[in-house]
């Protein structure tokens, strides 16, 4: 089943190569070169087993595979990556990743502290070396979030029946948290700001803790405020979300306010800003989870909570 959405059929293993790359060339034109460089040759195995467009397999340690890799790329990928490396690889590894892109550059790590740390170190070197912040940031400064707050994402992943009985769970979806950077050498329009945590959507206004190039500022946006209250109802977490200062109000401007994470038994961090949503959420994972538990009390749940 081809990326283009059709089925092809073959007799043999090099008929099928040779019919699915002509469909992928045909249907996506736009993909001239991949290049994939992976230290572990099972990946390596696995990678060209379920390669569907003809990509170019270089199996060896990261700083010596890219550089075997020849020419520059529009766009090169680094997922979960700078953090399974010393801290004094990751610049070199990011400056070889710069070198191969030819506009844009997209770093990944798990939506961890330490993840977005390698993120900023990789940013910072990057922006040194004449990049320019393409995503999440709307600006090239420094963040502006305060440790122990970091930045990151989410995104829900569906799981297929393997991944579930490896992982023990009946739940059909899991979320991952995730960091991450996108740098280019080209002037590219970017986001005037950025919805940096779940939205929260109340009775009659939502809340917004929002990214800007002036900093993080959190936006209630309120019905009086018309079109940007059915914006603001829409936008997602990570999305791209610009409101003028005539339409909401504006607190807790310094921090975009204050979030409490549990991390739980599923192995995923829960977040939520008030007690009764945080004790709520734990335990909607648990059940889904771990079925057998029972369900946490309110005093254990604050027991496992911090700030960010």
């Amino acid at each position: 089943h081809c990326p283009c959405g059709k089925d092809v059929e073959a007799e043999s293993d090099d008929q099928l190569v040779e019919s699915v790359n002509e469909h992928v060339k045909a249907d996506h034109p736009e993909l001239e070169r991949i290049v994939l460089v992976e230290a572990e040759p099972e990946m390596v195995a696995l990678g060209r087993e379920l390669d569907q467009v003809g990509t170019e397999w270089i199996a060896g340690e990261l700083e010596g595979g890219i550089g075997r890799v020849t020419g520059s790329f529009e766009l090169v990928l680094a997922g979960y990556v700078l953090n399974e490396l010393p801290d004094e690889r990751v610049k070199t590894v990011t400056r070889l990743l710069w070198a191969r892109a030819a506009d844009t550059l997209v770093m990944l790590e798990p939506g961890t502290p330490a993840g977005y740390e390698r993120i900023l170190a990789a940013r910072a070197e990057v922006l040194a070396a004449g990049g320019i912040t393409l995503a999440p940031c709307p600006h090239d400064a420094q963040c502006p979030l305060v440790p122990p707050g970091w930045c990151h994402f989410g995104a829900r992943l569906q799981r297929g029946e393997s991944h579930r009985l490896v992982k023990a769970v009946s739940r059909g979806f899991e979320d991952e948290k995730f960091a991450y950077a996108a740098l280019t050498r080209a002037v590219h329009r970017r986001a005037g700001a950025r919805v940096i945590r779940p939205p929260q959507i109340r009775t009659g206004h939502v809340l917004l803790d929002l990214c800007e190039p002036s900093g993080v500022r959190r936006a209630t946006i309120s019905k009086r405020h018309r079109d940007a209250y059915r914006r603001a109802r829409k936008v997602g977490w990570g999305d791209a979300f610009e409101v003028g200062r005539s339409d909401c109000q504006t607190t807790d401007s310094e921090q975009g306010g204050t979030m409490k994470v549990v991390h739980c038994p599923c192995g995923k961090d829960v977040e939520a800003e008030s007690d009764d949503q945080l004790v709520e959420s734990v335990n909607e994972h648990v059940k889904a989870d771990h079925p057998e538990l029972e369900p946490f009390s309110r005093e254990k749940v604050m027991e496992m909570a911090h700030e960010h």
